[in-house]
């Protein structure tokens, strides 16, 4: 049934849940409690995770890529990094690329030569050389399907970061789900990307790394199963409001914090450092951070208020806070609001499953674009998920 709004006007119908939340299965409603958080982040992980078809879709890509770079330069060499070798991704990620060449060149000018490349190829769009980046790369879109590439020229370590990655989740079962979870809530704030003063994907893995390993004294992460929603609680609570960035960093190689004197940084530098573990001159976190610590601040508050409400209800204490003793409002999803996926993300999710459903069954995935970490073949989900 339609409604009318203030002007007269036929108004649309507003969603029901499962349109707004389309990971929480039918007649499951949650508690308002930790349990029911972390019952509601696995589900939402199990349905944000890349498909088969997604997988192979972007590999096909890749592919693709590689032959039309080795075109201009027939002895490079292309590997893939970034969150689809560490299958970290959502469905809206870039796929991360290097190239690599022998001998000494001109980094720019090797970046706007393949960019006039691509163009005279013709299989992206929205082509662009990002040289004043911390790492110079090309961004495009891939004409058929839509998804987006960054692409380095002669980058060091990205081989050993997407290996460094698989290990952590190995060690760390909750970081895929905390990951996910953490990357949607920032991707809908445009808060992924470095340059719009967010935090690159990369450290954020290090940031809930450091996390897991503040608690590794009273935790067995391989062994323990630990409540997802506590864990993403204090998180927040951790980055959003007790970590002293002024004075505290991050370097995972020396158990999670550190002090920034001992990274050469003053007490003034940036609002967040993160020493990278795969190059201890490299300061991964320095380029953004205050919006990021305001968007966990608005999160935890969002969190905590949901199942402060419900403990207080629970209690029979609403007579307190409100003229009827009830809650005006009682969400039936804590991640509605975090994680706001919409319409068009999964028009876009049926798209690519609809378009390339029986192209994808006939894609064999290289070595060299296949994940690390494939969700359903994963001990994390499977420790997880099967409850």
């Amino acid at each position: 049934m339609n409604c009318l709004n203030n002007f007269g006007h036929i108004a649309p119908e507003a969603p029901d849940l499962k349109s707004l939340c389309p990971w929480i299965p039918e007649k499951k409603p949650y508690e308002l409690t930790p349990i029911g958080l972390h019952q509601e982040i696995i589900d939402f992980c199990k349905w944000i995770s890349p498909t088969d078809i997604e997988c192979a879709i972007r590999a096909s890509l890749i592919i693709r890529m590689k032959s039309v770079i080795q075109r201009l330069w027939k002895d490079a060499k292309v590997d893939v990094f970034g969150s689809f070798k560490s299958g970290l991704y959502l469905p809206t990620s870039d796929i991360d690329m290097c190239v690599t060449l022998s001998g000494e060149y001109n980094q720019v000018a090797l970046q706007y030569k393949l960019e006039s490349h691509f163009i005279k190829e013709n299989i992206c769009s929205n082509i662009t050389t990002v040289a004043n980046a911390a790492v110079p790369v090309i961004r495009a879109t891939d004409r058929f399907t839509g998804y987006k590439l960054d692409i380095c020229i002669n980058c060091r370590n990205v081989k050993q970061s997407a290996a460094l990655i698989r290990d952590y989740v190995k060690e760390y079962p909750p970081l895929p789900f905390l990951l996910a979870v953490i990357k949607q809530y920032l991707h809908k704030l445009d808060l992924n990307e470095v340059r719009k003063q967010g935090i690159s994907s990369y450290s954020l893995v290090l940031m809930v790394v450091s996390f897991f390993q503040l608690r590794s004294r009273t935790v067995d992460w391989r062994k323990q199963k630990v409540n997802l929603g506590v864990l993403l609680i204090d998180f927040f609570e951790l980055y959003g409001l007790r970590m002293n960035n002024r004075v505290c960093s991050i370097n995972v190689t020396q158990g999670g914090f550190y002090t920034k004197m001992d990274f050469n940084h003053s007490h003034d530098d940036c609002p967040l450092s993160i020493k990278d573990p795969l190059d201890a001159h490299n300061d991964v976190g320095k380029s953004g951070y205050r919006n990021v610590r305001e968007a966990f601040q608005d999160a935890y508050a969002y969190l905590t208020a949901i199942v402060c409400d419900e403990a207080c209800e629970r209690a029979g204490e609403y007579n307190k806070k409100y003229v009827d003793g009830k809650r005006p409002h009682r969400p039936q999803s804590f991640l509605k609001d975090i994680v706001r996926i919409t319409q068009e993300d999964q028009s876009y999710r049926r798209f690519i499953k609809e378009t390339y459903q029986s192209f994808a069954k006939r894609v064999v995935i290289p070595d060299f674009a296949d994940p690390y970490f494939k969700p359903g073949e994963s001990k994390s989900f499977e420790m997880y998920c099967n409850e």
